[in-house]
């Protein structure tokens, strides 16, 4: 069993990530649309998502808080992508890695910025891997990468799975019913919408993927 040292230390080390990595993450904000996230892929030029901003201008907010302007420099609807230009800008380019070396198993984080430029993340391991993909839209992804970010379920899982006559578990089932009907009731009313955050491998911080995320 790992010592309590060495969960602090690991604790750190995926503190020390995503900072690092963070001051290349943005929050955009489109007009008339949902706050999403983007990456500052080089100087001048931030990556985001093409649903998500449908209008050719966006206010951004800056890893250190400050806010500019983006104009669309280009759109490839097939990938989802949309790339922006913008000047003065404060952050770091991304360190982008190779997606080919990840393996089933490793653990990655999944960053993203709040409508307010706060950081947020997110951690899991990869789940699934698979090589050239295309999308629905008919675009070429060169590597499908599947994290699974939702460890805490595991928990849960098990103890559905070990106790089956559980009391409570009436209690969870009727919450799983409430759940599912208000997530109807949000599709119908298309209250859902998709955001894309960074996938970072935790060994060299480097960018190796995305997250679609519904919110």
């Amino acid at each position: 069993m790992a010592s309590s040292s060495t969960w602090a230390k690991m604790s750190e080390d995926i503190a020390q990530v995503a900072d690092a990595v963070g001051q290349s993450v943005v929050a955009v904000q489109p007009k008339q649309a949902h706050a999403a996230s983007g990456i500052l892929w080089q100087e001048g030029v931030i990556v985001t998502a093409n649903h998500s901003t449908p209008s050719d201008e966006l206010s951004v907010i800056l890893p250190g808080g400050k806010s500019t302007v983006a104009h669309e420099k280009g759109r490839d609807p097939s990938t989802d992508l949309a790339i922006f230009s913008i000047e003065n800008v404060e952050g770091t380019a991304v360190t982008r890695g190779d997606a080919g070396q990840l393996r089933v198993g490793h653990l990655v984080l999944a960053l993203a910025r709040t409508r307010r430029g706060n950081l947020t993340a997110s951690s899991g391991i990869i789940s699934g891997l698979m090589e050239t993909w295309h999308t629905w839209q008919g675009g070429q992804i060169d590597r499908f990468v599947r994290p699974d970010l939702a460890l805490y379920r595991a928990k849960t899982s098990g103890k559905a799975r070990s106790a089956l006559f559980e009391p409570g578990l009436e209690t969870a089932a009727v919450q799983r019913l409430d759940l599912e009907n208000d997530l109807r009731r949000a599709l119908e009313h298309k209250e859902f919408c998709l955001h894309y955050q960074p996938i970072v491998a935790m060994k060299g911080g480097e960018l190796v993927g995305w997250l679609v995320v519904h919110q």
